[in-house]
């Protein structure tokens, strides 16, 4: 009996071993179009190059190649960077657990050097949002939703807004005392096209802490019916010292007839408070450091560290962009 359970333990760990290091996925373009050649390389401690997209924007390779037994084992998770000229970069977490292959991954990568030049007609559409100086507005670009039949996409951008401001917006007073006050504005459907370029000039015109937006259709081939595929966007629009506009990605599915319950923006609440405050930070910063007030500076430093102490294994991007703020802000007070 005893060699029999330690031969299933065994056959049980050898299908675990061989089950979780297989990682695959297809990359395409905001319109579906599959990207060839994109750059995939995946990050445990150490960053190796992985494989490339083949024609058809696929990629698949064997982490058991790349890492150590010990490393996957020890490894909640697996960060992928897929890179290709012409592209925003993604960062993409793979979860891994032991005993199931990870599902395979859909990623969408963003154009950039698009046209960031507003044209009249956009800067008339976007007059009567501008923020005011001393607010710190995020902005939420309606969502495109296809393939769900008798919901107004309107009354569902409507709620996605309400709730996300609501978390958001606890989430921030509870971080940073003393901050100017957050609200999530929506916007009218605009043009954007998965341009992060326009996004961002769209964002800077406006004053913008932020913009949120992100698109959905129901995914046939899943094995379940009714469910929608729902990519999200959050940019940073503010930037000072050499710190970019950080652009974090989320994608998740729910199931289509409850795309107006709250499965939708639990997962984005935390981690959009979250990019807030990182979006505050920076903006500060920037103000802080033209005008050399340590005192600010050292305010922001504390609601930033509180920001990562609070953080979770899931998020490991935003964890790296607080750091590098927090060593700029650091580089700054020690002038």
């Amino acid at each position: 009996m005893l060699r029999a359970v330690l031969t299933a333990i065994g056959a049980l760990l050898a299908t675990s071993a061989a089950a979780a290091p297989l990682i695959s996925g297809t990359v395409t373009a905001h319109n579906g179009t599959p990207i060839a050649d994109v750059k995939v390389q995946a990050e445990i401690r150490s960053t190796v190059i992985a494989a490339p997209t083949d024609a058809q924007g696929r990629f698949q390779f064997d982490a058991g190649t790349l890492f150590s037994s010990t490393e996957l084992r020890n490894a909640g998770g697996l960060m992928l960077k897929l890179t290709k000229p012409g592209f925003q970069p993604v960062n993409w977490l793979v979860h891994l657990t032991p005993g199931q292959a990870p599902a395979p991954a859909t990623v969408r990568l963003d154009s950039s050097g698009g046209s960031a030049a507003l044209s009249a007609a956009d800067k008339q559409v976007l007059d009567k949002y501008v923020a005011a100086p001393g607010s710190a507005p995020l902005f939420l670009v309606p969502y495109a939703l296809t393939g769900i039949e008798s919901l107004d996409p309107k009354s569902v951008n409507e709620m996605l807004r309400a709730n996300l401001e609501r978390v958001i917006v606890t989430h921030v007073q509870a971080i940073v005392m003393g901050g100017p006050p957050v609200s999530l504005k929506l916007l009218p459907p605009m043009e954007q096209g998965g341009d992060i370029d326009r996004m961002r000039a769209y964002g800077l015109y406006l004053n913008a802490l932020g913009m949120i937006t992100g698109y959905g259709a129901v995914a046939p081939g899943h094995g379940r019916p009714g469910v929608l595929d729902v990519s999200s966007t959050f940019l940073v629009v503010p930037q000072a010292d050499s710190l970019g506009a950080p652009v974090l990605y989320v994608d998740d599915d729910v199931p289509a007839d409850r795309i107006v319950s709250p499965h939708l923006y639990q997962l984005l609440s935390k981690l959009w408070g979250r990019s807030a405050v990182l979006a505050m930070g920076v903006s500060e910063f920037g103000k802080a450091k033209a005008a050399r007030d340590k005192e600010a500076l050292q305010r922001i430093r504390n609601y930033l560290l509180t920001e990562r102490a609070g953080a979770g294994p899931s998020d490991e991007l935003l964890v790296t962009q607080l750091n590098t703020l927090i060593e700029a802000v650091d580089r700054e007070l020690a002038k």
